[in-house]
């Protein structure tokens, strides 16, 4: 009898601490989704505040760079060791994930000539569609009706908020034609298609336990290569405006928290409940695109937000009501063996 008791009582402490665990991971969710805000934001901002500086390979060298810093400073000083490729189990996912980042930062640059930030974001939204399919078929996750319905109903806000962008004069992209339009739109879905590859293969290098630090340190140094010789041969490393070198660092320096905190939440949280969370970052750039930007707010802006911050707050509490109701009737039972 004492000892079934205390078998329930250790499983209400695992259900407590994954109750905590569920918390945390979503907190840390929602932390990376408003630093990818604000990475993107930045990336768009270049060309306002540098337009003769501006380069997209130095962008890319100088913020990778800042990124294998701080990786590597965090690796010595938590006494980690670096993983070696040969030990890699899932190479295909390592190289695909760190080489389509750097294509899928070149392709994010050059779609925000042609959209705004948040038009192009909404392209990307379409990438949880790919990544909920693969985490199916490929990690076995279990694929509730919840996630599909949590991926329309945030794409429904996301939509409700782009389809502002004609409403503002004060925008000028190069999207006025239909040839226009539709060259945006292939660079546009090329980017969401290496996105959604790319969030995949963190998943994958969280599954064999590969430390966040470790994961920025690869991403970083596969980005800083390539870009480095490309910049070298184009003449344009940026050393001739300090303040554009450090705006480029800076930029290194909110994608590795960005980052780290995905990973972090990855560790913990299947990808089918995460990925709904990407919807937040629509909500957080449009709230900077006010702010830094100037960007104009609608009513149907409020509108999509609520749409897509209400499905956040359900799939969090989804899971947390179950942990309280099964914590409860563990609770009866153990009182009803002590009667």
């Amino acid at each position: 009898m004492n000892y079934l008791t205390s078998l329930f009582s250790l499983n209400i402490s695992s259900t407590d601490s994954q109750k905590k665990k569920d918390i945390y991971a979503f907190i840390m969710g929602v932390i990376s989704q408003f630093f990818w805000a604000m990475s993107n934001i930045q990336l768009k901002t270049y060309r306002v505040f540098y337009p003769n500086n501006f380069s997209t390979q130095s962008v890319t060298f100088w913020r990778s760079f800042t990124i294998c810093l701080i990786s590597y400073i965090f690796i010595l000083k938590k006494n980690q060791k670096i993983t070696s490729i040969n030990e890699i189990k899932y190479k295909f996912w390592f190289f695909l994930r760190n080489i389509g980042n750097y294509i899928f930062l070149l392709l994010w640059i050059i779609e925000l000539i042609y959209f705004r930030v948040s038009t192009a974001q909404c392209i990307a939204n379409c990438s949880p569609i790919v990544v909920l399919i693969l985490s199916s078929l490929v990690l076995k996750e279990t694929f509730y009706l919840r996630y599909v319905i949590g991926v329309l109903v945030s794409l429904l806000g996301t939509i409700m908020i782009i389809l502002n962008d004609k409403k503002d004069p004060s925008i000028n992209l190069k999207n006025k034609t239909l040839s226009d339009i539709c060259i945006g739109l292939c660079i546009a879905l090329s980017h969401m298609t290496f996105l959604a590859f790319s969030h995949f293969g963190l998943k994958m290098l969280c599954k064999e336990h590969m430390t966040p630090e470790v994961q920025n340190f690869y991403l970083g140094l596969f980005n800083a290569l390539p870009s480095f010789f490309v910049m070298l041969i184009e003449k344009n490393t940026g050393l001739g405006n300090f303040f554009y070198v450090l705006y480029s660092c800076s930029n290194g320096v909110v994608f590795y928290i960005a980052n780290y905190c995905m990973a972090e939440a990855l560790n913990i949280m299947e990808i089918n409940r995460f990925i709904p969370m990407n919807y937040l970052r629509i909500v957080f750039i449009f709230i900077f695109g006010f702010i830094i930007l100037g960007e104009k707010v609608y009513f149907t802006d409020f509108i999509g937000s609520a749409f897509i911050i209400g499905f956040q707050v359900y799939n969090v509490k989804y899971p947390i009501k179950n942990y309280e109701e099964e914590n409860n009737i563990k609770e009866k039972f153990i009182n009803d063996i002590k009667k």
